[in-house]
This record gives structure tokens, C-alpha cells and sequence, in this order.
């Protein structure tokens, strides 16, 4: 096997594990997110290092792969990007129904039951209310 079919073979093997982690972007949690998108831009370095030596991979492998790690790049930002804007709206309707729900009700502390405003413990658990 030559230094370039060895090149090519290793890259072939990145590019499928990126498929695979690619195909559970949605389901992967920030830090997923995160160390996924920093295994793309290795993953894109590694190919450009490879194509300055030119004879390593040809340069339409190169391209092509380039090609596919940006779409997935995009991919994986957009998610990263979504998860922190329905965090932010999470707790932006968090915080506008504690204060609705705190002019209105009353809770226990300890079990969440709802109680009369005028209680002083909790009927469900029996904790002082103060």
C-alpha cells in the first residue's frame, strides 16, 4: 500500500466516524456538542496539513472532505446554537412563571404541594412554612 492510499484509508476512517456521531447531533448534550465540533476543525486541520504535501491525498478527496466536515461543522453550530436559545427561553418562562405563580400561590418548599396562603406548614409533609 502506498503513503498516499495509507492517507486516504485513515481519512476514510475519520470521515466515518464523523458520520456516525453526526447521525446523533441532535440528541448529543452541549459538552457533546462542543467536543464534537472541536474534533471537526482537528479533523479539518489534519486534512489541510495532509494536502500541502500534495502527494499525500488527491485533491478532490481533499476537497470533498473538507466539504463534508463544514456542512457537519454547520450542523453541529446550529445545534449548539439552538440548545442555548431554548435554554435561555427555559428560563426566561421559568423565571415569568415563578413570578406569576409566587403573586398567586403559595408552595411547600420540600414537596412542591400548593397551600393555602395563610398555611404555616405543609399538610402533605408537614414542613414549617415560613
Amino acid at each position: 500500500m502506498s503513503e498516499k492510499e495509507v492517507y486516504e484509508k485513515k481519512i476514510n476512517e475519520i470521515m466515518e466516524g464523523v458520520k456516525k456521531e453526526l447521525d446523533r447531533v441532535d440528541s448529543m448534550t452541549m459538552k457533546e456538542l462542543e467536543e464534537f465540533n472541536q474534533k471537526l476543525i482537528t479533523t479539518q486541520n489534519i486534512v489541510k496539513n495532509l494536502a500541502k504535501l500534495r502527494k499525500a491525498v488527491s485533491p478532490s478527496k481533499t476537497k470533498s472532505v473538507l466539504s463534508s466536515i463544514k456542512s457537519s461543522s454547520i450542523k453541529v453550530k446550529d445545534n449548539i446554537k439552538a440548545k442555548k436559545d431554548a435554554y435561555v427561553l427555559n428560563r426566561k418562562l421559568n423565571k415569568e412563571f415563578e413570578a406569576e405563580n409566587s403573586k398567586n400561590d403559595k408552595f411547600c418548599p420540600n414537596c412542591g404541594t400548593k397551600l393555602a396562603l395563610d398555611s404555616k406548614i405543609c399538610s402533605k409533609c408537614g414542613t414549617e412554612i415560613i
